[in-house]
């Protein structure tokens, strides 16, 4: 039988298991595991004697890096791992899917402007995949203290695109007269979906980019 597994930080709410019981049409077993502390986590040589690919997930994706045979990211980090012979190899499929979700709202919508709330390990991710991509980009975080700053980038009628990589935490508040495109990295969020809807401004779920980042894993798996 085919076993996954998840490695993060309390990640009992992760929805993984149900997509890839909705993906997959064979039996498998998709196992959490969670660990408060990086000095827990074992070894990639012992956890693929029980396991046959491994998902990644804050905080730890830069934790196996040194184990690694290849690395396969285009960003620091990785969140798939597979062995391949004596050696592991690490991708992170987050890019890849966020390259496939961007690549389609910009040939949809021609944004002018587009802006990425956060600065955490999707918010980098994000910020890399653009200047590939050579598409300008604002950056707004809580940290920086400059978050309250995107209600005068919006205002502008300009063709937006806010991309929300804050934490579960954040709510997104800002009124604007203009029309917008709200990409939430996370998923279920029903005060920022509401919100943004009110605005009559599209609002994109996160829960799109963990089953595609899903999908990308299962093929770098070969499963």
């Amino acid at each position: 039988m085919l076993k996954l597994a998840l490695i993060g930080k309390d990640i009992s709410h992760s929805q993984s298991p149900k997509i890839y019981q909705e993906i997959l049409n064979k039996k498998h077993q998709y196992d959490l595991l969670d660990y408060q502390n990086n000095a827990d986590i074992p070894l990639l040589e012992d956890l693929f004697k029980v396991y046959d690919g491994i998902n990644i997930t804050a905080p730890y994706k830069k934790k196996f890096l040194p184990e690694l045979t290849r690395n396969e990211s285009k960003v620091e980090g990785v969140n798939v791992i597979k062995k391949v012979g004596d050696g592991f190899i690490g991708t992170n499929t987050d890019y890849l899917a966020c390259e496939e979700i961007l690549t389609e709202l910009e040939d949809k919508h021609s944004f002018e402007n587009i802006l990425i709330l956060g600065d955490g390990v999707m918010a980098n991710l994000l910020k890399v995949l653009l200047e590939h991509k050579s598409i300008n980009y604002s950056q707004f975080s809580r940290r920086a203290q400059n978050l309250h700053l995107i209600e005068s980038e919006i205002l502008p009628d300009k063709k937006t695109l806010i991309i929300n990589a804050c934490a579960r935490e954040y709510q997104f508040h800002i009124q604007s007269n203009a029309r917008y495109v709200f990409w939430d990295l996370n998923y279920k969020l029903e005060h920022n979906a509401q919100f943004v809807r009110a605005q009559d401004s599209l609002y994109i779920d996160g829960i799109g980019l963990l089953v595609l980042q899903a999908k990308y894993a299962l093929s770098f798996w070969n499963f």
